[in-house]
């Protein structure tokens, strides 16, 4: 393992058991990540990307095995090179959380119901540090600040039930990266937030990752959050890497046909859609093409038989013009009651929606969108 290699992963290959046969979910990859490094995995639901990452963790369920030598080698911060196989060793409890970190995809099922927030961050410091009340409380307060959450005191008493999808995620971060650890991964840590609080979260995981140059390995399957994050990128598909390099050059110049697929499939405003593209109707364009190598991005979004032409979008926006109304609302307000103070029996209305106005016609589709 090279000094600089803080992850290796050689031809790591994980299957299944069942009743009756043995389901192969990662078919021999191999990657590695430097320290300080940021990469990212993209690829659709179900091409390996969680089980690689919770194979790293030693967190496969029993189900899982490998069959291969392959391998998973880890250097500590001590400079100690560590075999992460078998996938439910001792070892691997002793350097998940407090040299490994972990966000999960989706914190309100990561975060204990039962527990408050306060208890459960101290709780990976107290196991892995064995440290002190008082200065765990105050680590705590610390980590909470640096994640950006609000009267942290309170906040130390709250239930997961009581905070935003922002907040839970926030301390999600906090509990990964309270131990500072060496690498830290972070497993589609934005898919239940909306648009600009996953921009906040983003940013954040940013700014920790470079201030305390961590290694990073960031799961996604949106390959502009992925372009984002990551210097290095692999994309899986069905299990196995299907292209692997440095972010500028997969968006620039991408080879395989899933990767161009996965690319095509981004939906833009500067083009109206018959329907949303695929990847695997995008595949068997490339199919019937003959020409995999050749056949360009731009070729695949624009293909007739995907993308509107300008005649058909003007068909259809007479055709709206001229419907029916179905529904109109007109200076809508909302409000409802709250107390004045809590030892007051006055009220005060709180204003949730403030006189908006819109129409939908018969067949028109509008979006409402908003944080």
């Amino acid at each position: 393992m090279q000094s600089n290699n803080l992850l290796e992963v050689k031809n790591l290959e994980i299957q299944f058991r069942s009743e009756n046969q043995h389901i192969k979910a990662v078919d021999g990859i191999s990657f590695t990540i430097e320290k300080g490094e940021t990469v990212g995995i993209v690829g659709e639901s179900g091409s390996g990307k969680s089980i690689t990452a919770l194979s790293i963790l030693g967190l496969l369920p029993k189900t899982a095995h490998s069959l291969n030598a392959g391998s998973i080698n880890f250097q500590s911060k001590n400079g100690v090179n560590h075999s992460l196989q078998p996938f439910h060793s001792a070892l691997n409890q002793r350097i998940r959380g407090k040299e490994i970190g972990m966000i999960f995809q989706e914190p309100m099922t990561s975060l204990n119901p039962v527990m408050t927030i306060g208890a459960q961050v101290s709780e990976t410091l107290f196991q892995h540090l064995k440290l002190p009340k008082r200065v765990l409380f105050e680590h705590v307060k610390s980590l909470f600040l640096k994640v950006s959450l609000p009267q942290i005191d309170e906040l130390w008493h709250k239930y997961p039930h009581q905070l935003s999808g922002g907040q839970k995620q926030r301390v999600m971060i906090a509990m990964a990266i309270s131990c500072q650890p060496s690498l830290l991964i972070a497993d589609e840590p934005t898919t239940a937030l909306d648009v600009t609080i996953q921009a906040s979260i983003l940013e954040l995981l940013t700014n920790l990752q470079q201030e305390a140059q961590m290694s990073m390995l960031f799961i996604s399957h949106d390959m502009a959050i992925i372009g984002q994050m990551a210097k290095k990128i692999l994309v899986m598909h069905n299990g196995k890497i299907v292209e692997s390099g440095i972010t500028e050059s997969i968006f620039s110049n991408p080879q395989h046909p899933y990767t161009k697929s996965l690319l095509s499939c981004r939906p833009t405003l500067s083009k109206r859609w018959r329907r949303l593209p695929q990847w695997r109707t995008q595949i068997d364009l490339v199919d019937k093409n003959n020409s995999n190598a050749n056949l360009t991005e731009n070729q695949l979004a624009t293909n007739s038989f995907l993308r509107l032409t300008s005649e058909e979008i003007a068909s259809r926006e007479e055709k709206i013009s001229k419907a029916p109304l179905l529904l109109s609302v007109q200076n809508l307000t909302v409000s409802y009651p709250t107390p004045a103070h809590w030892l007051s029996f006055k009220t005060s209305k709180k204003s949730v929606v403030k006189n908006i106005s819109f129409q939908v016609k018969k067949g028109e589709i509008v979006g409402l969108v908003g944080e």
